[in-house]
């Protein structure tokens, strides 16, 4: 191969490249909002089975398809015809043509590579690896250290993961009118906490699910491409479901899309929920989905989702057994949501009438719950499972300097008089839900998380941004959450040096 043929070939590859990274990042900053490294690989390794099928198309438009028209608009001239075409460069007096392409693609490949870096912290990142933490071994408190009993009277839970759900729609900070009146009336009956802060590892749907019951972020490990790493889900840590289930607790899992998607069935499976309902345990049981059912291409509509809850708590409560009943709403994911005009009206032409009517169909869930027999012994708690990613308001919702998570809390016995400004992360909701069945925590700990409910500072309230800063490091701790094989399989790819920790 000629050096102009092969410094050609250099140029198409760099360029190429460059285009695919600035792509990709201008899809995932406008679908979801500030990403992270830990975020990606763990989708990366976890099935896509039931995402909505308009994710897809926009990666592959900005990802595959700008690239090329970036290629055929500035490169293709020069390659299909040049003696006419320059590389629209004017640079028909030099021979070496290809020399400045070359040049150009190294250009912008370098300016891709630092968009990236400074989206992502990647070189932070890859800093952090090398500098672990001994925040778990200081911090970390497992359940027999933690002094957890459960001598008190216990209490079922109805926990409801609202998506993509916060104070800024119904705060008044950025909306002239309250979106979200039901929750408010809620928060008004119930304790709600301020002071939430959204932390790396916990700021994607399965991410806030694992933090609230686990007290841990998920934090995806670079070394090597092993896709079934999360097939067994981190069977090291101890997660408040399994805990309930050893102390009488039967436990549910109710959710209107694909069970199977980001690993959700293998974190049911291995941490305590014998009992789930996705799309496909919906779909077998009642022979067959029907179009009024569906909703948003993820999958079902959230009033047909309550309806089956509600169904199915009735049947349990006929056993007088003790629940842990978790819902997950579908209808308030981003980009676009479902709005269910039968049930809600448009006013505002967004988002915004999505948001509401999620808030409309939360509000005649709970106010059922509050009628039924099982009402006087049951705790109902409404959070959403991180802040909004992207959707047709976002920008206004961006202006929000303080966004938090909603976070209610329902006890049957009336509000508590206790302090409601704190400093937490979804990781303290983990024994702030254990202490709401009745048990006794001794050290108020769980994981990383405090009780909400007690005076024990938080560990951002004790360590501030340091807490931050340590819980993004490599933590060897944290790797004896995963099986003892990934964890071999971890170390020998670490002793390979930074080199190899992207191939298996």
């Amino acid at each position: 191969m000629s050096l102009k043929c092969f410094s050609r070939v250099c140029s198409f590859i760099f360029f190429f490249i460059s285009c695919f990274f600035i792509g990709y990042f201008i899809f995932a900053d406008k679908t979801f909002g500030h990403a992270s490294v830990d975020q990606i690989l763990f989708h990366a390794r976890t099935p896509k089975t039931g995402a909505d099928k308009y994710l897809f198309c926009m990666a592959f438009v900005y990802a595959f398809l700008l690239p090329v028209f970036m290629f055929i608009l500035l490169w293709a001239p020069s390659y299909l015809c040049p003696s006419k075409y320059k590389l629209h460069f004017h640079l028909k007096k030099y021979e070496n043509q290809h020399f400045f392409q070359l040049v150009f693609s190294v250009f912008i490949f370098i300016l891709a590579g630092y968009s990236m870096d400074k989206s992502l912290n990647i070189s932070e990142y890859l800093r952090n690896i090398k500098n672990p933490t001994t925040l778990y071994e200081n911090y970390f408190v497992t359940p027999d250290k933690a002094g957890i009993s459960f001598d008190k009277e216990k209490k079922n839970i109805v926990m409801i993961y609202l998506e993509s759900m916060e104070n800024t729609y119904g705060n008044g900070t950025v909306f002239k009118d309250n979106i979200l009146p039901n929750l408010t009336n809620f928060e008004k009956e119930g304790q709600s906490f301020k002071g939430f802060r959204q932390l790396n590892g916990t700021q994607w749907t399965i991410a806030g699910i694992f933090s609230s019951l686990c007290g841990a972020p998920i934090k995806t490990p670079i070394e090597g491409v092993r896709s079934e790493i999360y097939e067994i889900f981190m069977p090291g840590i101890v997660c408040i479901p399994e805990l309930l289930q050893k102390n009488g607790y039967n436990n549910y899992f109710l959710l209107g899309s694909d069970a199977s998607f980001a690993g959700r069935q293998d974190f049911f499976n291995w941490h305590g929920f014998p009992n789930f309902w996705g799309m496909k345990e919906i779909k077998k049981e009642k022979g067959e989905i029907s179009k009024e059912m569906l909703g948003s291409a993820w999958g079902l509509n959230d009033h047909e989702l309550f309806k089956i809850a509600k169904q199915k708590l009735t049947e349990i409560s006929k056993n007088k057994e003790l629940f842990f009943f978790a819902i997950l709403t579908v209808d308030t994911h981003f980009p676009n949501g479902y709005l269910n005009e039968k049930e809600c009206q448009v006013k505002y032409n967004n988002f915004l009438d999505v948001v509401k009517c999620s808030d409309k169909e939360v509000g005649n869930f709970v106010n059922w719950i509050k009628k039924q027999s099982f009402a006087d012994n049951t705790v109902i708690i409404l959070v959403g499972d991180h802040i909004t990613m992207g959707n047709d308001v976002f920008n206004q919702i961006i202006k929000n300097p303080k966004r938090e998570i909603v976070n209610i809390f329902i006890e049957p016995t009336g509000r508590r008089n206790i302090q409601e400004n704190r400093e937490f992360s979804t990781m303290d909701l983990a024994p702030t839900i254990l202490a709401l069945t009745g048990a006794d925590i001794e050290t108020n700990a769980f994981g990383l998380g405090r009780n909400l409910f007690s005076k024990e500072p938080t560990l951002l309230e004790v360590l501030g941004e340091n807490f931050i800063t340590e819980l993004e490091r490599f933590s060897k701790y944290y790797q004896t959450f995963f099986p003892k094989d990934v964890q071999k399989y971890l170390d020998k790819k670490r002793k390979e040096g930074i080199f190899f920790l992207l191939f298996p």
